[in-house]
Parts: structure tokens; sequence; C-alpha cells
């Protein structure tokens, strides 16, 4: 057993109270501190749960490229592109005196189909021309096309700006411009603007904001281009609970690269059999094979407490100096007992003392003291006390009283005071030879009679007792 009891790795120190009920010395200067230090760590943890709620806590995000065969996405009633000729005169998409088509066909894995004219949707303003503003746009990358699951070749849209032809325009109920009006108008058209609608994760609201990219681009049917946009796509992953592990996946288009490219008139009506010489620019939509995995993880509760409680340990560091002044207010008092001790006169004083322990004022009997004086007096005393409070100066001490001890009776008493106690009252007496008796019978109240509590009560009812005895004695003494 007693190899068992000292393996015990939970054993305690004895430590003494201070006083009957306080293990610590405490002061008002700490409890400020402590009470300080909570109310700190309280608005801090409303601050961090507001954040929270309001979804302003920064989340970690990881993001890595990987390579996708497969992705579609259809546009029903949005727009993902608008297209717009910045001329303030006049406006070249106008069906009713147009000088400018747009035709809109798809790219079927090399195959190209056309599909018809994309009507303006936007009526001009000051600045701008109608918009043309394709819908039902389709966006399909299969890469690995084989595979029964995944029929759909790639699918790319294509939109194509031309001059105006009457064979053409006739097929949708819209009227062009004069040759006259179409060249004199397409001198002054330069610049087109192009504004192209991403996607773009908002981490207050966790949800998908809208951005449009604008793009201005110089078109000239002298010298046609060829231009692709190309998507990127962002495979996300949103864990944004409190408390356990929980993703929300979502794919989206978030950026749009563009690539130029001459191409000639030639190739335009070999191509997209659009009339030699009124061909001025392409567009193609596509998707990139290169894909962004993104995770999104929002603090949990036990990263917000961490972050709290590092807080409040920082905070509590200001404890070392709050302990720094509690141990020397606890010296203090205890040098100050030790003092009082050998001069009870010190305790009719009234010392006031300040947070920090230092003395402002001292009285005697309602009477200000000087205080320099009393300090220099004090201080000394101090010392003094300071001296005697070691613990080589403690054990000095007890081996000088055992010396007076056994100047005083024999060395048979000292050694028979090992076995003397007092007698419990309940217990029969012949079970009890071992305890020895003093020539004074020791009693229960014996136990508490060197005890400061005790000693104060005894030395109140024996000076009562000494004026008793005192005043009598006046009475009765000859004159």
């Amino acid at each position: 057993m007693n190899y068992i009891k000292k393996l015990d790795s939970f054993g305690v120190v004895l430590n003494l109270n201070i006083t009957k009920y306080d293990k610590q010395y405490k002061s008002v200067l700490g409890g400020i501190a402590t009470i300080m230090v909570y109310i700190t760590t309280l608005i801090y943890f409303i601050y961090k749960i507001t954040l929270w709620q309001q979804g302003q806590l920064i989340p970690k995000v990881s993001s890595q490229q990987s390579l996708i065969d497969y992705f579609n996405v259809e546009f029903q009633n949005d727009f993902p592109i608008i297209l717009s000729a910045i001329s303030p005169t006049f406006d070249p998409f106008d069906p009713q005196n147009a000088v400018l088509i747009c035709q809109l066909g798809y790219y079927y894995g090399l195959d190209y189909e056309q599909v018809g004219i994309v009507l303006p949707t936007k009526q001009m303003t000051n600045k701008e021309s109608s918009s043309i503003m394709p819908t039902q746009l389709k966006m399909v990358l299969n890469v690995v096309n084989v595979s029964s699951s995944r029929p759909i070749d790639n699918y790319s849209p294509v939109l194509i700006i031309q001059l105006c032809d009457n064979e053409t325009a006739s097929q949708y109920n819209i009227t062009c411009a004069t040759e006259d009006q179409r060249a004199s108008l397409s001198e002054k058209l330069r610049i087109f603007l192009f504004r192209i609608k991403t996607q773009q994760f908002n981490s207050e609201t966790q949800q998908l904001d809208p951005v449009l990219k604008e793009i201005y681009l110089n078109l000239d049917y002298y010298a046609p281009g060829f231009y692709q946009l190309i998507y990127k796509t962002t495979f996300q992953q949103v864990d944004d609970n409190l408390f356990y592990q929980n993703f929300q996946t979502r794919t989206y288009l978030s950026d749009v690269t563009l690539i130029t490219q001459p191409i000639s008139q030639v190739l335009m009506y070999a191509q997209y059999q659009i009339p030699y010489g009124l061909g001025m620019a392409v567009f193609q939509l596509r998707i990139d094979s290169n894909s962004i995995n993104q995770n999104i993880i929002y603090p949990k509760l036990g990263e917000i407490l961490a972050d709290i409680g590092s807080i409040m340990t920082s905070l509590l560091s200001v404890g070392i100096l709050v302990c720094i002044v509690n141990n020397y207010l606890l010296e203090d008092e205890l040098f100050y007992n030790v003092i009082s001790y050998y001069f009870p006169d010190y305790k009719q004083y009234d010392i006031t003392r300040n947070l920090l322990g230092n003395i402002k004022q001292v009285k005697l009997k309602g009477k200000i003291q000087d205080l320099p004086q009393f300090n220099k007096q004090y201080e000394d005393l101090k010392q003094r006390a300071q001296e005697k409070f070691t613990f080589n100066n403690q054990l000095y001490e007890l081996s000088r009283i055992q010396f007076i001890l056994m100047q005083i009776v024999n060395r048979q008493v000292l050694i028979d005071s090992h076995q003397m106690g007092i007698r419990l009252q309940q217990i029969d007496d012949d079970n009890q030879s071992y305890i020895l008796q003093p020539k004074e019978q020791l009693i229960l109240e014996d136990f508490n009679i060197l005890s400061e509590q005790k000693f104060m009560i005894n030395n109140k009812l024996n000076q009562d007792n000494l004026f008793v005895e005192r005043h009598r004695e006046s009475k009765i003494s000859p004159i």
C-alpha cells in the first residue's frame, strides 16, 4: 500500500490559513482589477458573438486549381453578357433603321450552327445605344465526351456582329439603313462596351453577389476580330455551422478572361456564312477546364471561446502586478502584527492607508499624529520585524526558548512533556494511563489559551477582575 501511495499524482500541499476563514490574502485593488478583467472579457465576448451573428467574422479560405472534365450552365432569364455601342447620336441596332445586327449561333463540338438574330432589349440612352442582351444561353464543357452519362458534347454560344444586310434582316422583320446611311454611320462606330456578368461570394451574407465586368472594344469591319470569353468556374464548399462540420456546396462562374485574335472576312464567310465585307466581330463564350476548388470555414464556437480565453489570459497578466501589490500588503500586515505583539500600544493607533498600502494618516485618540515621525519609527520597527520573521531567526529563537526552559525545569519534565495532554471526559480514565498530567490539572479551555482570539477575551476578563479586586482592596485597606 505504501508503494501505491507513492504513485499518487494528485497529492496536495498543506497551506495554512491567514485567518480563520481566509486561505488567500485579498485586497480592494485586486477586487477592482478582477472586476475590470471580467467586465472587459464579457464585453469582448458580446462583441465576438455580435460579429458572428452579423457574419463579419473572417472565415478561413483555402483555394487550389484543378482540372474539370464536365460542367454545364444555362441562363434562362438572366443576361450573362450585354453589348452596346458608345454612340450618343444614333442607335446602330435600331430595328427600323439598323446599321448593325447581332447573330446568335452555337458550336456543337467543332460544328457551327446558326440560331437567329438577337434583337435589342434595352432602349437607347444619351450615352449608349440600345443593348444586345441574349437570353436562353447554354454552355457545356465535356472534355471526356465518350461517357454515356454525359452525352452532350462541348456546347458554346457564338455572337456575331455584322453590318446589316437586307437578305438576313428580312427574315426577322428588320429594316436596314440605306447603303449611304450605313456607310456614313459605320465610320462613326468605333467603340463598343461589353459588360460581362460573373458572381462573387459575400462572406457577410453568405450569398453570391453579381459582379459586372466592363470591357471597351474598338471594332472595325475593315479589321474584324475573333474574341473568346473564357469563363472560370469555382467549386465552393462553405461550412458556416457554429458547432459541428456542415458543408454546403455550390458552383458558379467567378471570372472571365478575354482572348483576342484577328479573323479574315474570308474565314467569316466560310465558317459563319457572313457576307464578305460585312463581318465586324465574333464572340465565342466557353468554359475553362481549369477550375478553382475553394473551401470556406467559418469560426466554430470553440475557436471563438479560445479567442476570448486568450484575451482573458492577456488581461490576467495584469494580475502579476496585482499579486506583487497583494504580496507587499500581506507582508506589511504580518509585520504590523508582529510589531503590535511586542508593542501593544500600536493597536491604539487609527491608521488610514491607500490602495497600495501606503500610510496616509495616523490618529491617536482622535488626534492626528505627525506622519513623517510616525513613519520613521514604524519603518525602523518594520525592518526589525522582517529580521524576526525569517525562517532561520525563528529556528534560532525556538532553540533559545528550549535552553531557557531547561534552565527553569529539569530535563525529566521536558521529556515527560511528550506524553502530556488533555483528557477527554467521554473516555474512561483507565484507558488514558499513557497521558501524563502536569502539576496543574489541564482542562479543555487550555486548548486555546495561547491563541490570539482567546487571549483577547481572557485578557478583557482578567482586566475586569483585576479592576474589581483592586477596587475591593482599596475599600478594606487601612488608612
